[in-house]
């Protein structure tokens, strides 16, 4: 009886050792299944990060794409504004002539290429066929070497005027001095008067001046009027004749 006691106490000993040998292997064995789950699960979070980045990034180029899309599509209605604008300008130009506070003038010159000035405004050169506004007074037309012509006018709105203008030579001047006096003054071979004298003679024009006086050599001098409005001088003493 006590045999059987002692075989069975040892089986259970055996038993129970056997249990706990297993124990620990499974407790051994577990970290690596654990760290190996662990690297799965780490790997299929990476995987998911990896992912959702190139869907950013797919999303950030599409958005992208979105906005060069739209910057171009805003670049037609720029350009329609501008089409718009050159239209509106082109409409208020076209709409002065029938402006109920305009008026007609057609200006022309001789010689042509004149400036025309209205209330010492430019608006063109002559030939000049323009609306005006008519509030204008004065009409001028300038070209360097010839007198300004100047043309009081009135405008009533609507009215139509054609204006034809003959510009006239500007003139220089020649102030001629004689000692002594009272020598007859030739210019081109035209008698002006006697000295002391100051004869206007036409710009751009060659002045051929002769003094002559009873008992006094004869006097000849060129003068070129090279400028409107300049005095040339001559201021001569004469030489008696024996």
């Amino acid at each position: 009886m006590k045999i059987k006691t002692i075989l069975v106490f040892c089986l259970i000993l055996i038993v129970f050792g056997l249990m706990i040998g297993c124990t620990v292997e499974n407790k051994n064995s577990n970290p690596a299944a654990n760290a190996a789950n662990t690297n799965v699960v780490n790997n299929n979070q990476q995987q998911s990060n990896t992912n959702a980045q190139t869907q950013n990034d797919a999303s950030q180029n599409a958005n992208s794409g979105s906005e060069v899309s739209n910057q171009d599509s805003n670049a037609v209605p720029d350009a329609n504004i501008e089409e718009q604008t050159e239209s509106k300008e082109t409409q208020t130009i076209e709409t002065a002539a029938s402006d109920e506070n305009s008026a007609h003038l057609i200006l022309q010159s001789t010689p042509m290429d004149a400036e025309v000035y209205a209330n010492g405004n430019l608006v063109g050169k002559t030939p000049l066929d323009v609306y005006l506004p008519a509030v204008f007074t004065k009409v001028e037309v300038k070209k360097y070497g010839y007198v300004d012509y100047v043309l009081p006018i009135a405008f009533n709105p609507k009215d139509s005027k054609s204006i034809s203008a003959k510009l006239i030579l500007d003139v220089g001047f020649i102030n001629i001095g004689t000692n002594p006096k009272y020598a007859m003054i030739y210019i081109n071979g035209k008698y002006k008067g006697k000295s002391p004298l100051i004869i206007n003679v036409s710009y751009g024009q060659i002045a051929n001046v002769t003094l002559k006086l009873t008992g006094y050599q004869d006097y000849s001098e060129q003068i070129n009027i090279d400028e409107p409005k300049k005095t040339h001088f001559i201021s001569k003493d004469l030489v008696a004749t024996n």
